[in-house]
């Protein structure tokens, strides 16, 4: 697991209803989380809104999985605090605990005074999320979140990202959500679902695969919505027959560009010619 920027999610009237585990610029939190989405039962329920997100697992599923555990102790070194931690695989949660207080998060859980804490830590994978809280209204929305995972009432989902961004890991619970968000997450999914079936369309990704190229991310936006982009001349518009436009962070770096390509440039890629290969002085 990596360390994230994490958020708190509110509803209008300032009530937590979930947390964001936000992303760094890491390969960790550049893969889908199909695997936790498994292991939780997620995408079953629907194909798009909120529903779709819904986690499906019992508390009996859930267990060797999911470590929740209150440490409220009072010491002069530490404070109370609450974990939440979970993997796709049966852990022996005691020894995970360990590792993750001793490896993965070593900075933010064992900051030498209770000052340097932070409310909440976060951590991600595609295989599992851990979570550490020591202020009381993180502390608080842990006991819930946990809740809502034995009761089937997490709605898990990769939230959106701008063209440069990454995607957080949302934990929300479910119950909890207003009308006009769900609205918000219907809307945003049938808006990725024509993006893809565009993408799909362009049959570049399978075009690359049977070529034998790779890439550690590829993501896909509308190319009308940019009006220029570096390196280019005129709109992207310009340079393509495809309403998509891709932002590759390629294998082999040595010899492979990253930036935004369109189908043709990919194309010319599958050949050894075009923007994506790097030139050598």
């Amino acid at each position: 697991m990596r360390n994230a920027v994490h958020s708190v999610i509110r509803t209008e009237n300032g009530c937590p209803i979930g947390v964001s585990l936000g992303f760094d610029f890491c390969a960790e939190h550049e893969y889908d989380i199909e695997p936790i989405k498994s292991a939780l039962g997620v995408g079953n329920a629907a194909k798009a809104g909120a529903d779709a997100r819904r986690t499906t697992r019992t508390a009996q599923d859930l267990q060797g999985h999911l470590f929740f555990a209150d440490f409220t102790g009072k010491t002069k070194t530490m404070t109370p605090e609450t974990r939440l931690i979970f993997h796709c695989k049966p852990y022996d949660m005691e020894k995970a605990l360990l590792r993750t207080t001793m490896h993965h998060w070593a900075l933010p859980w064992l900051a030498r005074t209770p000052a340097d804490r932070k409310p909440l830590s976060a951590s991600w994978s595609k295989s599992g999320f851990a979570l550490r809280a020591v202020g009381n209204e993180e502390r608080q929305l842990l006991h819930d979140i946990h809740e809502a995972l034995n009761g089937g009432d997490i709605l898990l989902g990769l939230g959106g990202s701008k063209p440069f961004g990454r995607s957080p890991i949302n934990l929300v619970i479910g119950s909890r959500v207003p009308a006009d968000v769900r609205a918000s997450i219907l809307k945003d999914d049938l808006e990725q679902a024509k993006l893809a079936k565009a993408v799909r369309k362009t049959g570049i990704q399978k075009r690359l695969r049977n070529a034998g190229l790779g890439w550690y991310a590829m993501s896909p936006y509308w190319v009308g919505a940019f009006q220029s982009l570096a390196g280019r001349t005129g709109k992207p518009t310009d340079d393509t027959e495809h309403p998509v436009i891709f932002f590759l962070n390629p294998k082999d770096q040595v010899n492979n560009n990253h930036g935004w390509f369109t189908v043709e440039d990919l194309d010319k890629w599958i050949s050894g010619t075009g923007p994506v290969i790097r030139k050598t002085a």
